[in-house]
């Protein structure tokens, strides 16, 4: 090890104190021992450095002398080493107030650890702890703790007596009870115990005061104990995702500072409570019930006007929604709902939603509007009002017509409408000026939109499966082009038969064929662009493709006798799926959406492989997949979403 490695720098200095400490950084500097002699710099005292800094090296041991070499040091980390224990010595480091051993290999404390007179802040994330000394009580200085993913099955009985405890994080590990004194913690603001396996909540968990920020989720809660209305008056955060909840907590409609509920993915089933949008409509921001058995809203919940993001809908993604029904079972809005001004994103996909009410158009902050695979036949007149709407997701429905004045949703940029019953667009279409993808895949379209060529912006158009009647000879009049990927314009073509035409007519038979029987056209501007080349001898592509194929990276060269220097063989799939590109705009696509547990009545007896998700370039709608063609990985009654 070099006599000097890192960084010094003095630090502690403030008005009215005289001391000055040292902070040594050895961060990421490959060390594999560790020698305290090595500190030692020109002008500076070892014993005064306050702060050591050895994160991410390699290593397995730390030397004896730590604590008389060091007896001033107050700050210390040791994350990302190959620590299989700590020292006893550290014990004696009375001036410790935070510690960081995160990342290592640990499997049991010292006791002497536990003595530390003004430790505040103790980070062990990511160990091996299975479980915690009775000895932890004389923290009493404690303010931080961190023991996420480790394997603890349970706290000790003594934790209650952590009285300074402010923030604990103890999410994946193997808790399946919290002490019966859990509730003397009087100063906890911050609880995470997500992802373990709690069957229940001990009565004094109601006792806890100070509670801020609460996430429950992905356990197997049946309940929640209604203590905690009287206890949590001061909740903001509060998530129970993902647990076997089934009635929704009638005291969280009285929690008076309550900005995010996350309760997606239980059991809930009828309606919210009555009073709920009364109580908690001044603070509420963000409200999470997808995937469960709700079919009612009550006429407050309009009174929530504050609120910015509504999820009633689906937690899985489309390729799943072919297997399972996964939203709620809401059958129409109350004609409050117009009154939350400040809405801006909203899920209500796979519900049985037969309309919307009227005043659905004062949503003028709506940006984000996803109401797939319902049962709605028409929409409001006032959805043109919608100013600011720029995603809409309208799948899946039963939707004939399209309200006259559609195109002044003149902010829209996405338009997904397929699987629906349109006949034609309205003449107003050509008015959606910053429309960049349109999906009109399985309507019942008979003839091609010409108001698609007024849409300038348009980069991406799906006109699979409709009804059109083109005569061949109109099809041979189009000029089939490939824009080159960094104007981000992409055609994508299928020929799902052979052409008997020669090699030059193969690619406007296949445009006919993408017409007449269903694919992708992907709509080129500016014929004379000098970007754009001629693509007329693409040979065949094989029959039975999953997915449509790209040529959006392909420079289509011709050689001096008018072949093409590229096939099809040389076209490579794009991983880009619709329901991928949407998500981006889902304020849900976090955590507490990622996992799922099933009624165990709809649990497949297929395999326990992790799920698989097919990509489909084009409209997001492969062919209907057979439930024996998905895998799927169960833990405990649940699945995770693949990456």
């Amino acid at each position: 090890m070099p006599g000097v490695i890192g960084t010094m720098y003095r630090t502690g200095q403030s008005k009215g104190k005289k001391e000055i400490g040292e902070a040594v950084d050895l961060e990421s500097q490959g060390l594999s021992h560790f020698d305290i002699g090595a500190l030692r710099v020109a002008g500076t005292c070892i014993r005064n450095i306050t702060e050591l800094n050895l994160n991410y090296n390699s290593l397995s041991t730390l030397p004896n002398d730590i604590a008389s070499a060091l007896p001033r040091i107050q700050i210390l980390c040791l994350s990302g080493n190959d620590l299989k224990e700590l020292p006893a010595v550290l014990g004696s480091l009375e001036e410790l107030r935070s510690l960081s051993a995160n990342e290592n290999e640990i499997s049991v404390l010292p006791a002497s650890l536990f003595h530390l007179p003004k430790l505040e802040d103790l980070h062990l994330l990511g160990n091996r702890l299975k479980q915690l000394s009775l000895d932890i009580c004389h923290l009493k200085t404690l303010r931080n703790l961190t023991l996420e993913d480790n394997q603890l099955c349970n706290f000790p009985s003594t934790f209650g007596d952590l009285e300074s405890l402010h923030t604990l994080e103890a999410s994946e590990n193997n808790l399946e009870a919290l002490p019966k004194n859990f509730g003397n913690l009087r100063n906890l603001a911050v609880l995470n115990v997500s992802r373990n396996k709690l069957l229940e909540l001990p009565d004094s968990f109601g006792d806890l005061p100070s509670l801020q920020y609460v996430d429950l989720s992905n356990n197997y809660l049946p309940e929640l104990t209604p203590r905690l209305a009287s206890a949590s008056r001061c909740l903001v955060k509060f998530s129970a995702a993902d647990n076997l909840l089934k009635r929704f907590p009638p005291w969280i409609g009285e929690l008076t500072y309550i900005q995010e509920i996350y309760l997606g993915n239980n059991y809930i089933e009828h309606e919210l409570p009555d009073h709920f949008g009364t109580i908690s409509g001044n603070t509420l921001r963000h409200m999470d019930v997808g995937a469960n058995f709700l079919d009612h809203l009550p006429s407050s919940f309009g009174l929530l006007r504050n609120v910015e993001t509504l999820h009633f809908g689906s937690h899985i993604m489309e390729i799943e929604r072919r297997a399972f029904q996964n939203g709620n079972r809401i059958t129409h809005l109350p004609e409050s709902f117009g009154l939350m001004l400040n809405l801006r994103h909203l899920r209500l996909d796979e519900n049985s939603l037969n309309c919307l009410p009227e005043s659905f158009g004062d949503l003028y902050a709506l940006e984000y509007f996803d109401v797939g695979q319902n049962v709605l036949r028409k929409l409001p007149a006032s959805f043109s009002r919608l100013g600011s709407l720029k995603t809409c997701l309208l799948s899946k429905n039963n939707i004939e017509r399209l309200p006259e004045d559609f195109g002044n949703l003149r902010s829209l940029e996405r338009l997904r409408i397929n699987r629906n019953q349109l006949r034609e667009l309205p003449a107003s279409f050509n008015q959606l000026v910053n429309l960049q993808t349109l999906d009109l895949v399985e309507n019942r379209l008979r003839e091609f939109p010409a108001c698609l060529n007024q849409l300038t912006n348009l980069v991406r158009v799906a006109l699979d499966d409709n009804d059109f009647e083109l005569d061949i000879p109109e099809v041979n009049n189009l000029d089939a082009r490939a824009k080159y990927p960094s104007d981000g314009i992409h055609k994508f073509v299928k020929t799902t038969e052979p052409h008997p035409e020669t090699k030059s007519d193969k690619m406007t038979s296949a445009l006919a064929n993408a017409v007449k029987k269903g694919d992708s056209i992907w709509k080129p501007h500016l014929s004379n662009d000098q970007d754009m080349v001629t693509a007329t001898n693409l040979e065949d592509e094989e029959s039975d493709r999953g997915t449509s194929e790209s040529c959006s990276d392909l420079d289509l060269c011709h050689t001096t006798d008018g072949e093409s220097t590229h096939g099809l063989e040389d076209i490579v799939d794009e991983a880009e799926d619709w329901d991928m590109e949407v998500e981006d705009n889902n304020p849900f696509s976090c955590d507490d959406v990622h996992t799922y547990r099933h009624n165990t009545s709809m649990r497949s007896p297929i395999g326990t492989d992790v799920l698989k998700f097919s990509f489909v370039p084009s409209d997001g709608h492969p062919p209907c997949l057979p439930v024996p063609d998905l895998d799927f990985h169960f833990e405990d009654g649940q699945f995770e979403d693949a990456d």
